[in-house]
């Protein structure tokens, strides 16, 4: 079954930018190439027969060394950042492999996301332990879907490290809103058209690399069609070539609760719980979490951390502010992380850059120059200093007390037909519409509703998870409320630092207190009042004097979160679309508020040089 050549080979997937990128992280890694870097055919099989097939990556002077080995598994090829990335580790000593997962490139079989990924990942790790180039240590490192690989092989006993970025151990939470919203739309029909399309371009049937590129930054018409098309069943034969359905995507539309036989053995890569079936009991190996305050996964990582800090002590979490596409930005720092947690727990070598605290946070807006800085914190959320609060009042105030003269109401349609509310930035997978962007032109529009306070005489420093109460009146019992925390600098430019939404439906609206309280109904039943609590997202950010806080309310943040139809309709069929009248109460009896946990978390002494990391 091994099928192993030590010739050196021409890498089809390597290219001339990978080893240029290569040069430059390796300065940033303050380890400059010391030989030639050889690169060999390692094919394996599986026990049912299904070859995988990948390229070891070793330089001349380790040739024929048994080194530590990381592992990185892929859907997309063996070329572009992964190629970078096992450049830079193996200068660093390291043995690594880059496979193909099953079905991708050049392994056999059948790729159906997720689904393979823990038995493929055992059987890997186990037949990698037997080699000769391995000294018996094996991490794990992915960046996005590779790092759910990472955690899938990390089921395995033979898994002594990982390094998970932009990547959590569960994938049904990263397939909707947090907190149980809307269809994470964008992301579910982009990343089928990429790693669908991607493979018949470098197969040489795409149209080109350059327009491929191009669609998927700017935008592509099939794209575009596809996240507006009705019924969503159809949705994805629009963006694949060959416009045929996708199984995965069809019936993951129909199976929204999780709780699904089709989510058994796609949800969890790795369970934190006891008497989880795995080889370690829920004990994952040493992990260090890489997340980005406007990436998608970032709050379903945050629960990871919280499970594995229980079991595992050398269990770190590093948080900056990335958005999924910023590889620039993340790259360096990622990085330098692995290799200082490879060398630490695959070669015994102690750390001279660990921090003090396990959980290592990037807080946007605080430093000098406003450019923000790192805090080394020994938890997250971490302690507050106290709960900031800032009530929604007449003349769309944020006010940091009760007034006597605050009552009102903002009334607005939301319409999902051919123009719904859509999300500017933030947690998009969309890489021309994620991140930090000017809300200024979006704060126009009809259906956006916003509350702003007082500049600011001193700094605020918000940490956490932020949350919205809200007392709404609207005429649909199937609709969505979206929050939305910014800045607003002196010059009135609005930027975006978190969002989070509601997905009301007559399932969990409740007469007794809960998140989604009914309040009574009116009009002979046709507007139901609601007082909701709604987590509009978590963050760490600096407010500075001459800044304002302002609150974006809407109904809507399409295409990131699939738009509510108004019917309550299936998604996969529905082909129906009612707009819904709503209506914003504050002051008197209604408490409409933002509630922000207010740290102090350089006090303590927790600011923390960035080189260190």
């Amino acid at each position: 079954m091994l099928q192993f050549n030590n010739t050196a080979l021409q890498e089809p997937y390597v290219n001339s930018s990978s080893i240029q990128s290569n040069s430059i992280s390796n300065k940033q890694n303050n380890k400059e190439p010391s030989s030639k870097i050889i690169l060999e055919h390692c094919n394996m099989e599986t026990s049912k027969n299904i070859p995988l097939n990948g390229t070891l990556f070793i330089t001349e002077k380790n040739k024929g060394k048994a080194l530590p080995v990381i592992v990185i598994r892929t859907p997309y090829g063996r070329g572009g950042n992964s190629a970078s990335l096992a450049r830079i580790f193996a200068v660093h000593d390291y043995c690594v492999l880059i496979q193909d997962t099953r079905g991708r490139f050049g392994s056999g079989g059948q790729f159906f996301p997720v689904a393979h990924e823990i038995e493929d990942g055992i059987e890997v790790l186990k037949w990698i332990k037997k080699q000769s180039f391995c000294n018996g240590k094996i991490g794990g490192f992915g960046i996005s879907y590779l790092g759910l690989t990472s955690y899938a092989a990390a089921n395995s006993e033979h898994m002594d490290a990982i390094v998970p970025v932009l990547a959590s151990a569960r994938l049904f939470p990263i397939f909707k809103a947090p907190n149980g919203g809307g269809l994470s739309l964008d992301l579910g029909l982009r990343w089928l058209y990429i790693v669908l399309n991607l493979q018949l371009q470098l197969d040489g049937s795409y149209r080109s690399l350059f327009h491929f590129v191009k669609s998927l930054l700017f935008s592509a018409p099939e794209l575009e069609k596809a996240l507006m098309h009705l019924p969503l069943k159809e949705a994805d034969s629009i963006v694949t070539l060959n416009k045929a359905p996708v199984e995965f995507f069809q019936k993951a539309i129909c199976n929204l609760n999780g709780d699904e036989e089709f989510w058994s053995d796609k949800d969890h890569l790795y369970d934190f719980s006891d008497n989880n079936g795995n080889a370690r009991n829920g004990i994952c190996p040493p992990v260090h979490m890489i997340g980005g305050w406007y990436d998608f996964f970032l709050y379903q990582q945050l629960e990871d951390y919280k499970k594995a800090i229980i079991k595992q002590e050398n269990t770190r979490l590093t948080i900056g502010n990335f958005a999924h596409w910023d590889i620039r930005n993340y790259f360096p720092i990622a990085t330098k992380v692995a290799i200082d947690w490879f060398d630490e727990f695959l070669k015994n070598e102690k750390s001279k850059n660990r921090t003090k605290n396990p959980v290592n946070i990037f807080v946007m807006g605080a430093g000098r120059n406003l450019e923000g800085k790192w805090a080394s914190i020994p938890t997250f959320p971490p302690q507050i200093k106290s709960q900031k609060i800032y009530y929604l009042g007449r003349g769309n105030r944020l006010e940091d007390s009760v007034l006597d003269d605050m009552a009102g109401e903002e009334t607005y349609t939301y319409d999902p037909r051919s123009n719904p509310t859509p999300a500017i930035g933030g947690t998009s997978f969309d890489p021309a519409n994620c991140g930090i962007r000017v809300q200024d032109r979006f704060e126009q529009r009809d259906d956006v509703i916003i509350f702003t306070s007082d500049k600011l005489t001193e700094p605020v420093e918000v940490c956490g998870y932020i949350k919205m109460i809200l007392y709404v009146k609207t005429n649909r019992r199937h609709t969505d409320f979206v929050g939305r925390l910014c800045c607003v600098y002196p010059n009135g430019t609005s930027i975006n630092i978190c969002d989070g939404m509601m997905r009301v439906s007559p399932e969990i609206i409740s007469e007794h207190d809960s998140d989604c309280m009914s309040l009574g109904v009116e009009n002979d039943g046709q507007n139901i009042l609601l007082r909701l609590r709604i987590e509009i997202g978590v963050t760490a950010f600096t407010f500075q004097p001459g800044q304002a806080l302002r609150l974006q309310i809407c109904s809507g943040a399409h295409s990131r979160w699939l738009r509510n139809y108004g019917t309550g309709e299936k998604i996969d069929n529905a082909t129906i679309l009612e707009t819904a009248k709503q209506t914003i109460l504050f002051g008197d009896e209604y408490v409409s508020r933002l509630e922000l946990p207010e740290t102090n978390l350089f006090d303590d002494g927790n600011n923390t040089d960035d080189s260190r990391l």
